[in-house]
């Protein structure tokens, strides 16, 4: 996932302790607005956002740190983009299932950015 949106509303700052982004297989493929595959422009629909979902999870699929995004997200309550190989949608199930999680289940779950960080 890509950590650059330029000035919009859906910037994400992943915190000091989420080193792992640097090893991820989209760091520094973002340069401009353009590039940004891994999150939807505004009124982007049908057949052009499948592409370029697809496209952006191809680049997920070869990525070292994709459990440590798919975590951050979900701890994090991201709702656009894809992280970790996830869309919005298959983000929106992963966050209902770790919200009914006991609490012991959610730390186990987001541990994994205590250790790589």
């Amino acid at each position: 996932m890509a950590f650059s949106r330029y000035g919009t509303d859906r910037a994400v700052d992943p915190g000091p302790r989420a080193a792992w982004r640097q090893q991820a297989a989209c760091a520094g493929l973002v340069v401009s607005p353009t590039d940004d595959m891994w999150f939807p422009p505004d009124g982007e629909h049908g057949n052009v956002a499948r592409v370029r979902e697809r496209a952006a999870k191809r680049v997920c699929a070869r990525c070292p740190v994709t459990q440590e995004c798919l975590a951050f997200a979900v701890a994090t309550g991201q709702q656009h983009g894809v992280w970790g190989g996830l869309g919005s949608r298959e983000l929106a199930a992963r966050r209902r299932a770790w919200r009914r999680a006991r609490p012991a289940e959610r730390v186990l779950a987001t541990s994994v950015l205590e250790v790589k960080a």
